[in-house]
């Protein structure tokens, strides 16, 4: 595996791989970027910084009670947020017939938080 693709690390215990002659490398920061566009201009709307509290099922719609983050905390309060302490901040409801859990490394603490499970790791 090394001497066919030497920039690969952490083969220990790696004993073959398979090569096809048109697999490649991805940018997955861009491959976001390129759904999270289309999915924009297909209405999708993107809320950042938002500490999700609850989502409750009303009518067949999903309401979720957050807290909105300011833009630019500080070291302490980033610290106690990815400590799971719940953030000061504007409280917001919304309302959407459809919801997607988009929070990367913490979607399964997430998906806890809100009863449902979720696979990753």
């Amino acid at each position: 595996v090394q001497d066919r693709a030497p920039f690969l690390d952490k083969l220990d215990g790696v004993v073959g791989a398979i090569h096809g002659r048109r697999d490649g490398l991805i940018n997955s920061n861009l491959l976001k970027n390129h759904f999270r566009e289309r999915a924009k201009a297909s209405g999708v709307a993107f809320l950042d910084r938002l500490w999700i509290e609850s989502v409750a099922e009303v009518g067949g719609r999903f309401e979720v009670t957050a807290i909105r983050v300011a833009r630019g905390v500080d070291e302490e309060t980033k610290s106690a947020i990815y400590r799971g302490e719940v953030p000061s901040g504007e409280r917001v409801t919304l309302h959407s017939s459809k919801l997607v859990n988009c929070a990367g490394a913490w979607a399964k603490e997430l998906a806890a938080r809100i009863g449902y499970s979720c696979p990753s790791r």
